[in-house]
């Protein structure tokens, strides 16, 4: 008579394992117009909530006005990006960087980097650079692929 434990152990033995790939295959990644696309629903997100939580302050002064507004430019030009998306990846990736470069004049101008706020900023930042990463990272796998 086998007990429960062995039975088990020799129910996994009779199995063989699939075999997997080392690397994923090209079709397992998503196209380079989806990471895009993901790129641009994310970092809109956060930057709606930029404007949201610097429209909410009372205090506003006049350096916290520029840095909303380097906020709005930045929420715009992601819009106008997701209405009309890049032909190219190296489209994409100029006008990804002119949105960048708002919310690092932004991070840089602001005054108080641990409040809320200039937390949200610096991960904002932040997300911009891994996000560019992923759709580099997309477009390479599909290259060498």
């Amino acid at each position: 008579m086998t007990s429960r434990k062995n039975t088990a152990g020799a129910a996994v033995q009779a199995q063989p394992l699939p075999k997997r790939s080392q690397a994923a295959r090209p079709s397992d990644w998503p196209s380079a117009w989806q990471a895009m696309h993901v790129c641009l629903v994310v970092i809109e997100g956060r930057l709606v909530t930029l404007a949201e939580v610097c429209g909410k302050k009372p205090d506003r002064k006049a350096r916290q006005f520029d840095v909303e507004c380097a906020v709005e430019l930045a929420l715009a030009h992601i819009r106008r990006m997701r209405a009309d998306p890049p032909d190219s990846h190296q489209a994409f990736e100029q006008q990804w960087h002119l949105a960048s470069c708002a919310i690092e004049l932004a991070d840089g101008a602001y005054r108080f980097p641990r409040s809320r706020y200039g937390r949200l900023l610096k991960r904002t930042r932040w997300h911009f650079d891994l996000l560019r990463d992923l759709v580099e990272r997309v477009e390479w796998q599909h290259r060498r692929g």
